[in-house]
């Protein structure tokens, strides 16, 4: 969850965002059966995963889904490029 919180701070308050947009953390990337009920609700879903082997391992098994990486390890560490800005 403190990934999903560290993104939308990202976007909403460092990026200054106007897109309406949910950011949902799933319980780690290895579960698809919740990003197929994602994708099933026919709202466009955009994978935001971490920076590892397990990051790309979910981009390649959703190669249709487009996806934001950080820079970073993940995005908790992230943010703390923004914040030290």
């Amino acid at each position: 969850a403190n990934d999903a919180i560290s993104l939308y701070q990202i976007l909403h308050e460092h990026l200054k965002s106007k897109e309406k947009y949910a950011c949902v953390s799933i319980g780690g990337v290895a579960n698809q059966e919740t990003i197929d009920r994602l994708v099933a609700t026919g709202k466009e879903v955009v994978l935001a995963v971490d920076n590892d082997k397990a990051g790309a391992y979910c981009r390649k098994t959703n190669a249709a889904l487009p996806y934001l990486l950080p820079v970073s390890k993940d995005w908790n560490e992230e943010l703390k490029l923004y914040v030290q800005k």
